[in-house]
C-alpha cells in the first residue's frame, strides 16, 4: 500500500518541479513553457508522465521500491541544490558553495 501512495505523491508535482527548474535555467528553457489559458506546464507534465510510464513498464515490480526511494531522494536533492544555487547571495564564493553542495549531495547519497 505504501509504494503506490509514495509513487503517486511523487508524480503529482513532477511537471511543476521540472518547469520551475527550467525557469531557473537548470533544465532546457523549452520545458519552462506553460499553457496560455491555464498556466499549466503541459510539456513537462507529458514528458515526466511518459518517462515514468516507460520506466514502470520496463522495470520489474520487485525493484520498484528501491528505485522509487532513490528517485525521491534524487528529486529532493536536485530541488534543494537548485534552490540554493539560484538564490545565492552576490557575495558568496563559487568554490565554497560548490564544496558545500558537493558535501551535501555526498552525505545524502551516502546515508
Amino acid at each position: 500500500l505504501v509504494l503506490p501512495v509514495v509513487a503517486f505523491g511523487c508524480l503529482l508535482p513532477l511537471g511543476r518541479l521540472l518547469c520551475c527548474l527550467a525557469e531557473d535555467d537548470f533544465l532546457p528553457s523549452v520545458l519552462a513553457r506553460r499553457r496560455d489559458s491555464s498556466s499549466e506546464p503541459l510539456l513537462c507534465t507529458l514528458l515526466g508522465g511518459a518517462v515514468t510510464a516507460i520506466c514502470a513498464g520496463l522495470v520489474p515490480f520487485e525493484d520498484l521500491n528501491d528505485i522509487c526511494s532513490a528517485a525521491v531522494l534524487t528529486c529532493f536533492i536536485l530541488a534543494s541544490v537548485s534552490a540554493v544555487t539560484a538564490r545565492q547571495s552576490p557575495g558568496v564564493q563559487q568554490a565554497e558553495l560548490r564544496s558545500l553542495l558537493g558535501s551535501f549531495v555526498a552525505c545524502s547519497f551516502g546515508s
